[in-house]
């Protein structure tokens, strides 16, 4: 665990920060259902499949993150109270979003890349969470401008 980082790094459910080696650097690793967001010059990394990962920064306001999501929507199955949860990439992007609002960011200053939405095993039920966790991202940041 690294003890150099400041406070100035918000881990939401993420308290896994190491110094990286080959980065020399400070970094914070975000789990699926995690996001962290920093205006310190920290490594946000994850491991993706078919879960997306958001990376957002405002470069005026000095702030990023990055969330890790599994699935594009909570369904109409799931209850309110589980709809909001970090797992599910509406809720995932509001909070992220809303995360870097509270530190500064302007939406029309926010920059974005994404990564994920992998097809893991074809050929099985359920296989397409990748196609549709890309889906959703994109669709989500073109209504958001």
């Amino acid at each position: 665990m690294s003890a150099r980082l400041t406070g100035q790094s918000i881990h939401k459910g993420s308290t896994h920060t190491y110094f990286d080696q080959r980065h020399g650097m400070d970094a914070i690793r975000v789990l699926p259902n995690e996001y962290a967001i920093s205006r310190e010059d920290v490594v946000l990394t994850t491991v993706l499949g078919s879960c997306v990962a958001a990376c957002l920064r405002d470069p005026v306001a000095g702030v990023g993150g990055l969330n890790h999501f599994m699935l594009p929507t909570a369904g109409a199955e799931v209850n309110a109270a589980e709809a909001r949860s970090m797992r599910y990439g509406d809720y995932a992007m509001d909070t992220l979003l809303e995360a870097l609002y509270r530190q500064g960011a302007r939406r029309e200053r926010i920059e974005a890349k994404v990564f994920g939405g992998a097809m893991l095993m074809s050929g099985v039920q359920g296989a397409r969470v990748g196609e549709a966790n890309s889906a959703f991202i994109l669709e989500y940041l073109d209504d958001c401008g």
